[in-house]
């Protein structure tokens, strides 16, 4: 017969589902009965041991979904052995749970770039929430909250990019270790992945102190503008291409100041602020120049629609400088309104323009000087004009001397406009519409440009002419290039060819990327959005 039966380990309320029997001596064919007070409740444990152990512990387990945990248990084993007699274990009190908890429903699903949560209603409290993606356990990336029974779960910063493929449930666990059916399944994106930082290009101007703002970002993401943290204007990238044209709402105050960007997604992520877009803006007619404490070599200077942008090539620093009429360096000054007007001609009237630097002097023009003579013609001065007043420059007297013949004068206008010794007929010509006075030496050169663009003239010196413009316009304007020895160096081996222009490119970025290196920088301006 057994020496002791004792019920070692009780029930705990709502956590443990077994009782474990302590027996020493136990005979084999010992059966076992379970009360719980004078009830018999040994059907609802599992299993039960066909034969006793000499000795040991026998684990009862209650059944699954038997008791709620609201049950006031008291229970009991009495152990029979085969000769009846009959021995009952000390009685162990409190609650035993085997039943799960119910399944919860989701009432707020996750949707595509919009919700970043998640909503239900516990059937009890206390429960465990378990998130998952399909079969994958997820819960790491939301944070749980309720109210009583009503639990929200939102998604954790940077755990969803709104590219996955989303089917999530929930599962609740009871404090016993019951775990319930998944919930119905919401499926979508959710997206909590901030975009990145909106991406500057040159501003412009719509309005005395109203910079516009463009670059791009997150497509049909929100951009705001803030000056010293003061939200200045907002505006919607474009759906498609993320392009956006910010125009503040507030004017941006005269003086030294930053402005920075941010991008809000669809979903409601908000970028970290852009780099500063760094503004030195004057007022109306502000003629104080703009001083940069700094020689002028070196900086780059890129006009575009008002706004000059400064790039130190030094230091790589860069400043938008609005509604000041010049920039004053330690060794120069800028005409800032010089620019302003040589930007409203159009690119084939500079392209003109540069076909005169060539013709007189045999070079591509030089960025400052080509502004000039643009903002010349942008203020009324013809071509012809400006042509006579090249003329009686002193680099034009190195090519056609005083003291030239009219042959002679003809045979050199040829050779620096067109590349090649004068035609019988064409040296005849033109020699007669001098000495005739039909033509002046003063403007033969625009003459002879005109005449060889004209249908009667030969399609190789048209195309020649073409090529050389093309060079010039790509030194002076798109590279903004103004040492005078480089610009010899890439109209020299101009000719009707495709490839000697691409010659010409390839020294032109050569000399650019020695303009903006530091150890060799010289002045670059550029002007930039030209119409064409």
């Amino acid at each position: 017969m057994p020496v002791a039966v004792t019920l070692s380990q009780g029930n705990t309320l709502r956590t443990s589902g077994t009782l474990t029997l302590t027996l020493a001596g136990a005979t084999a064919g010992d059966a076992f009965v379970i009360k719980n007070g004078a009830t018999d409740v040994t059907k609802d444990f599992t299993p039960l041991p066909a034969n006793a152990p000499a000795a040991g512990n026998v684990v009862l387990t209650a059944k699954s979904g038997v008791f709620t945990g609201q049950e006031a248990l008291s229970l009991s084993v009495t152990v029979t052995e085969p000769d009846k007699t009959t021995y009952t274990t000390n009685a162990v009190t409190g609650a035993i749970d085997t039943t799960a908890p119910t399944a919860t429903k989701i009432t707020q699903g996750a949707t595509v770039s919009t919700a970043k949560q998640i909503t239900f209603t516990a059937p009890e409290s206390g429960d465990t929430v378990t998130v998952l993606n399909g079969s994958t356990d997820v819960t790491s990336s939301f944070t749980s909250s309720n109210v009583g029974l009503n639990y929200t779960l939102t998604a954790n910063p940077l755990s969803f990019t709104g590219a996955e493929t989303l089917s999530l449930t929930v599962l609740l666990t009871d404090q016993a270790g019951n775990v319930s059916l998944a919930s119905n399944a919401v499926k979508g994106a959710i997206d909590t992945t901030p975009p990145v930082a909106p991406t500057l290009t040159t501003p412009t101007i719509a309005n005395v102190n109203q910079p516009v703002f463009n670059g791009t970002s997150e497509a049909g993401a929100t951009i705001k503008a803030y000056q010293n943290n003061t939200l200045i204007g907002s505006v919607a990238a474009d759906s498609k291409t993320g392009a956006f044209q910010l125009t503040p709402t507030a004017y941006v105050s005269i003086g030294d100041t930053t402005v920075k960007l941010t991008a809000t997604d669809l979903a409601g992520n908000t970028s970290t602020q852009s780099a500063s877009s760094a503004l030195s803006i004057g007022g109306v007619g502000f003629d104080t120049p703009y001083s940069i404490n700094a020689s002028a070599q070196n900086f780059t200077l890129a006009f575009n629609k008002g706004v000059t942008v400064t790039t130190n090539h030094v230091d790589s620093s860069v400043d938008n400088i609005i509604n000041f009429n010049s920039i004053q360096f330690n060794d120069r000054t800028i005409n800032l309104s010089m620019l302003q007007a040589a930007s409203t001609l159009t690119s084939t009237q500079i392209k003109d323009l540069s076909l005169i630097y060539i013709g007189y002097f045999n070079r591509a023009p030089d960025a400052v000087g080509l502004s000039y003579w643009a903002s010349r013609e942008a203020n009324g001065m013809s071509l012809k004009d400006i042509s006579k007043s090249f003329f009686y420059q002193p680099e034009t007297d190195t090519k056609y001397s005083s003291n030239l013949s009219v042959r002679d004068f003809v045979s050199n206008t040829y050779q620096y406009v067109l590349g090649r010794a004068p035609d019988a007929s064409g040296l005849t010509y033109w020699t007669n519409q001098i000495n005739n006075g039909a033509v002046a030496r003063d403007s033969f050169v625009l003459s002879m440009v005109n005449g060889a663009r004209a249908a009667t003239g030969s399609a190789t010196d048209t195309q020649f002419l073409a090529n050389k413009a093309t060079v010039a316009y790509n030194f002076s304007i798109n590279n903004g290039l103004n040492d005078v020895v480089w610009a010899y160096d890439v109209i020299s081996k101009v000719t009707d060819s495709a490839s000697t222009v691409s010659d010409a490119s390839a020294k032109i970025n050569s000399y650019s990327a020695l303009a903006n290196d530091p150890k060799t920088s010289e002045l670059v301006v550029k002007l930039v959005g030209i119409t064409p």
